[in-house]
C-alpha cells in the first residue's frame, strides 16, 4: 500500500474515496463515534444546520479536500525529487482516528482553512510586493478561528511565519492584522443583523466521555509520528535549499501553535479531537521518515499498526459503544 501511494501515478488519487468509504460504512454498522450529536461550528454554530447525513457527506469530502490540499504543498514546493501521493493516504487514514473525520464540525473546517493559509506563506519567498498574500493568509488564519475559537490565543505567533520568509515591514504587519479580523468582522455583522447570539463553541461537553475510549493509543501515536517526523526533517534541511529550510521552520512553528491548542482542549476538557490540528504539519514531515533509510522501517511499521487499529477498534470496544 505504501509502495502504490509513493509512486507519481494520480490513478492512485481514486482509492482515497473509497477508504473514506470504508470508514464511514464502519462507524455506521459498528458505532464507534457519535453522529447524534449537533456540530459545533464555533462563532458560525448558530448560522449553520445540517442534518446527520449531510454532516457524514460533508465531513468525508473536506477530509478528502484536506488530503489533496496537503499533498499539493508537498508536490508544487518540490520538497521531493519526483510527485507523490502517499501524503494525503497518510492524512485520511491518521483522521480516521478523530471524530471529526466522522461528523462535520469546526475543527475540520479549520484545517481546510489553515492549509489554504500554509499555501499563501509559502508564495512569500517571491520579491514582489507580498501584502496581498499576506491578507490572504492571515484571511484564512482568521476564518480558521473563527471555527476553532482557541486559535486566537495564539494569533500573535502567526507574523512569525512572515517574518521568516520576508524581513520585517510594518504595513505589511498591518495587512496582516486587518486580513486576521476581516472573518471576525463578518462575523459580528451577521450577529448584529440577525440578532443573535455569539457562541464560542469551546467544547463538545456531550463527546468528553465518548472520544476517550482510546485516547492514550490516538495521544501515543501522534507524539511518536511528530517525533519520527521531525527528526526526519530536521535531517533532510541539512541538505535542502535555503527556502525548503524556511517552509521547515514556518511548519514546526504552526506545530507548536497546534500542539499548545491540543493541550488546552485536553487538560481542559478531556477531548482529543484539536489533536488532528497538528497531522497538517506531521503528515507533511512523515513522508521524510518514510523515505530515510534511517528512520523508514520504524515509520512503516506506526504506519500500518495505526492503519490496523484505525479499523479493528471499531469492533474492540463494542461493549462500551453506549458509553
Amino acid at each position: 500500500m505504501i509502495k502504490l501511494f509513493l509512486g507519481n501515478k494520480t490513478n492512485v488519487l481514486l482509492l482515497l474515496p473509497l477508504y473514506l468509504v470504508m470508514y464511514q460504512c464502519l462507524n455506521y454498522f459498528y458505532p464507534f463515534y457519535q453522529l447524534d450529536v449537533p456540530s459545533n461550528l464555533g462563532f458560525w454554530t448558530e448560522y449553520i444546520n445540517l442534518d446527520s447525513t449531510s454532516s457524514i457527506i460533508c465531513a468525508s469530502l473536506v477530509v478528502l479536500m484536506n488530503s489533496f490540499g496537503l499533498n499539493a504543498l508537498v508536490n508544487r514546493n518540490k520538497f521531493l525529487e519526483r510527485n507523490t501521493y502517499f501524503i494525503a493516504l497518510l492524512y485520511i487514514v491518521m483522521m480516521s482516528l478523530f471524530h471529526s473525520a466522522y461528523y462535520l464540525n469546526g475543527v475540520l473546517i479549520s484545517q481546510f482553512l489553515l492549509i489554504l493559509m500554509i499555501h499563501q506563506f509559502f508564495k512569500l519567498n517571491r520579491p514582489e510586493d507580498g501584502r496581498k498574500t499576506i491578507f490572504n493568509g492571515f484571511f484564512f488564519a482568521g476564518f480558521a478561528s473563527t471555527f476553532t475559537p482557541v486559535l486566537m490565543l495564539s494569533a500573535p505567533l502567526l507574523i512569525l511565519p512572515v517574518l521568516i520568509m520576508r524581513p520585517f515591514k510594518l504595513r505589511e504587519v498591518i495587512v496582516a492584522v486587518l486580513g486576521y479580523a476581516t472573518p471576525f468582522i463578518y462575523i459580528l455583522s451577521f450577529a448584529y443583523l440577525l440578532n443573535l447570539p455569539i457562541h464560542f463553541g469551546l467544547a463538545d461537553h456531550q463527546l468528553a466521555q465518548s472520544e476517550n475510549k482510546d485516547f492514550l493509543f490516538v495521544a501515543a501515536t501522534m507524539f511518536l509520528f511528530l517525533i519520527l517526523g521531525s527528526l526526519a526533517v530536521l535531517a533532510k534541511s541539512q541538505k535542502t535549499t535555503i527556502n525548503s529550510n524556511k517552509q521547515f521552520r514556518i511548519l514546526f512553528i504552526l506545530t507548536l501553535i497546534f500542539v499548545i491548542s491540543a493541550l488546552y482542549y485536553m487538560l481542559s476538557f478531556q477531548q482529543i479531537d484539536h489533536l488532528s490540528l497538528i497531522l497538517i504539519p506531521i503528515s507533511i514531515f512523515l513522508i521524510f521518515s518514510f523515505l530515510s533509510n534511517t528512520y523508514g522501517i520504524a515509520a512503516t511499521v506506526l504506519f500500518y499498526a495505526v492503519f490496523g487499529y484505525s479499523v479493528i477498534k471499531f469492533f474492540l470496544f463494542l461493549p462500551n459503544q453506549n458509553l
